[in-house]
């Protein structure tokens, strides 16, 4: 099964968690969960899971229904994880059938993958050190009604780093004999269930106070690489924005070379406070997606928003850019629409804050009343309603009300 376009096909939660879950403060939320997920038992049926929240993906009546992912749920508790998998139909009994990307630490979107097997023995794979060979794990699983797999943290390699806060499971089903992807999953976040858990990791120290703006763009969107970042960041205050569909991929054609194949082709950005444009450039042409980078000049809006600070905004999509050098834009002005121009891989969009007249030193930026998630629901049971939040790689963004 392709995966979904996230305005086509809302990836929900079902009414397994309690009515009132959304309603709790979020650490009460995490604290409830908790208490659920202490009690389950890896026995193949999952009804111990009922209060666990639940993400569910519309049946696919092509598919075959042994390997076609329902609904996926994840309960990351103290010492280990706990993945539950439904299928349309009783799991394929074919080994390494189902695979998980787990998505522990770091920026890079996951840390390992795991290949069950019928035999126990299960393959791991050292994603987030570039491993060209899999090891073998044991891990408890059942394949019953549902698929349970119980992940001691201990059986990984030592992870790079502190641990997030929270995790992010995507579950896949393959066809080994053909080598090839059957259907992916929604990918599945969850804080850790632990008592009093920290919601943010931490970022560099800085002796000023961060600058609040309103996000730029309307809708929800995913932080794909934020401050100090391991790509293009290094050592400097910048964040990457795009959109991204229920599995928090940028396209549903996945290796597409088409611009207008990623969801963030073509959005509106506007002005998030009112400004003087300082510089433009618009006539850069946009590149085809997943090409060697280009360290060359892209199409950007540089702002003045007072205070001394200057907002960078690059990437546009070529002649969209609606602004010119002199002018004074007011908040909520259209500035351009997102494309794939300069220093980049597909679509998104930069954006950073610099400090003034010399243009030379990125500053840290907080985003103004926002929703922050996990996952790319409408309602994610572990959303937070912030005044102000530092950016973050790996979680989602939106204006709230939006």
């Amino acid at each position: 099964m392709s995966l979904c376009i996230l305005t086509l096909f809302a990836y929900v939660t079902e009414a397994s968690e309690p009515p009132d879950l959304l309603g709790m403060p979020i650490h009460a939320r995490i604290e409830a969960v908790r208490q659920i997920a202490n009690k389950i038992e890896i026995d193949g049926r999952g009804d111990d899971w009922r209060g666990v929240p639940r993400f569910a993906d519309p049946p696919d009546q092509t598919a075959d229904p042994s390997r076609d992912i329902t609904a996926v749920t994840i309960a990351p508790r103290r010492d280990d994880l706990l993945v539950l998998i439904e299928t349309a139909g009783d799991p394929s009994p074919q080994d390494l059938a189902f695979w998980l990307d787990l998505d522990l630490a770091g920026d890079n979107g996951k840390s390992f993958q795991i290949g069950l097997s019928r035999s126990g023995n299960h393959v791991l794979w050292n994603t987030q050190d570039g491993a060209t060979e899999p090891t073998t794990v044991q891990l408890s699983w059942r394949f019953g009604d549902v698929v349970e797999i119980q992940i001691p943290y201990d059986v990984l390699p030592p992870l790079k780093g502190t641990p997030r806060p929270w995790v992010r499971v995507t579950a896949f089903t393959w066809h080994v004999a053909d080598r090839a992807r059957i259907d992916t999953g929604p990918a599945v976040a969850s804080y850790r269930l632990v008592a009093d858990p920290s919601l943010d990791q931490p970022i560099r120290t800085y002796s000023g106070q961060a600058r609040a703006i309103p996000l730029p763009v309307g809708g929800q969107w995913h932080v794909i690489q934020g401050e100090n970042g391991p790509w293009t960041h290094q050592g400097i205050w910048a964040y990457d924005l795009q959109r991204v569909d229920a599995a928090m991929q940028a396209t549903g054609a996945i290796g597409s070379r088409d611009n207008k194949a990623y969801y963030s082709w073509d959005q509106a950005v506007t002005a998030p406070v009112g400004a003087t444009v300082l510089r433009t450039r618009h006539a850069v042409p946009d590149e085809v997606p997943l090409t060697p980078e280009n360290a060359g000049p892209t199409n950007e809006v540089f702002l003045d928003i007072g205070g001394s600070t200057g907002l960078w905004l690059a990437h546009f999509r070529e002649n969209t850019i609606s602004v010119r050098q002199g002018a004074r834009v007011k908040q909520g002005a259209e500035l351009g629409r997102v494309g794939n121009s300069g220093n980049r891989t597909w679509p998104h969009l930069h954006i950073g804050l610099w400090r003034l007249p010399e243009g030379r030193v990125t500053l840290p930026m907080d985003f103004q009343d926002v929703r922050v998630s996990l996952n790319p629901v409408e309602d994610d049971p572990w959303q937070r309603d912030l005044h102000r939040w530092s950016p973050r790689s790996g979680f989602l963004v939106k204006a709230i009300g939006n």
